[in-house]
């Protein structure tokens, strides 16, 4: 295993145990509010509220403490929990809203759960600060199932060797299909709805209430996400199903059809003769922090070593795109080219 395979397989882990811990801390207290709906109400009164601040190097953070007493088949059970995952946040308008509502001795409604009496909350259900949390996850997410995806990928190949790098390929008796594109319609709709999320958590954060919108909110900001995902995934397949992305070799009447990227609008076929071979193209690209990124361009070299060329894709992929060229220049064949052809005029062989 070469050393970005190694760095890729650490990097995945880290990012996989970070990201899953982070779920957890999400999803589960959103499950177990969910849960808490089944949970019976009954008659209680609050003891003490108070609005708890904590400082670190990060700035301060706010939450609740919301102390409560009610009664179960006779029996007294106090509690302070107001909801599951009830977290602390930059946001103070939430703590001082939900401490307001709640001042000592006002009565109030908790709901426990009938096989353990002595569990209980004020606040069952869904809110928009759990929502807003897995919208904040979602990027988080998306960038470890890419890992996953990548790491699979590069088993894959190296367990069982994929032709064309994994490319997948249709061949009948006188075509053979090469889909260029890096994504399949549910990677590009997962990373429609990662982007969409990443911008939602700062349109509802600074528009809405912070960390904690209110519910309608963060449903429609979720519906918007969905929606676009959904939409990026129908038009991708779309595309697929057209061809757009298609190196088409034809091999009956020698000819070679582009896929329709790379500002290519129209179907461009080329004769295999024009086409001196196939090379990876390393692509450069740095952001304004100065940090470089790579991509890896399949791309034609046209008429001889000089000549134009035509990109096919940009993958991230190095090692497949170096699989794919090394396999369309064996399907490429000893066919001459014509800058060979050229060259064999200019040059005759000597006569005997």
């Amino acid at each position: 295993m070469n050393k970005s395979g190694k760095v890729l397989i650490f990097f995945g882990l880290f990012w996989s145990g970070m990201t899953l811990m982070f779920d957890g801390f999400t999803v589960v207290p959103a499950v177990r509010q969910v849960l808490a709906q089944r949970f019976v109400a009954t008659a209680g009164t609050v003891r003490s509220s108070e609005v708890t601040h904590q400082e670190d190097s990060d700035g301060d953070t706010h939450g609740v403490r919301i102390s409560y007493a009610y009664t179960v088949a006779g029996r007294e059970y106090v509690s302070d929990r107001y909801r599951y995952g009830n977290f602390s946040s930059s946001d103070c308008g939430w703590a001082n809203q939900a401490v307001g509502e709640n001042p000592p001795g006002k009565p109030v409604t908790a709901f426990y759960n009938p096989r353990a009496p002595d569990e209980a909350l004020l606040q069952p259900g869904l809110a928009g600060s759990d929502l807003f949390m897995l919208m904040f996850m979602t990027p988080f997410n998306a960038v470890m199932l890419a890992l996953w995806v990548a790491g699979w990928n590069q088993a894959r190949r190296r367990w069982h060797h994929p032709p064309a790098g994994g490319v997948k390929l249709a061949t009948n008796l006188r075509q053979t299909r090469a889909r260029m594109t890096e994504f399949s319609p549910l990677g590009a709709g997962l990373a429609a709805i990662a982007l969409l999320a990443f911008l939602g958590i700062f349109v509802v954060a600074f528009g809405f209430g912070g960390f904690h919108p209110p519910l309608r909110v963060a449903l429609v900001a979720w519906g918007v996400v969905l929606i676009g995902g959904l939409t990026a995934a129908a038009w991708h397949w779309k595309n697929l199903l057209a061809g757009k992305h298609d190196l088409v070799i034809d091999t009956l009447n020698g000819t070679i059809q582009l896929p329709r990227t790379f500002k290519r609008t129209t179907v461009r076929r080329l004769a295999l003769t024009e086409i001196h071979g196939a090379f990876v193209e390393t692509l450069a690209k740095t952001d304004g922090e100065g940090s470089t990124t790579y991509t890896y361009a399949p791309t034609l070299r046209l008429v001889g070593p000089d000549g134009p060329t035509e990109r096919l894709a940009a993958w991230h992929d190095e090692e497949k795109a170096r699989a794919f060229v090394a396999w369309f220049n064996k399907e490429l064949g000893p066919r001459p080219s014509i800058y060979l052809a050229q060259q064999q005029a200019m040059n005759p062989p000597l006569a005997r």
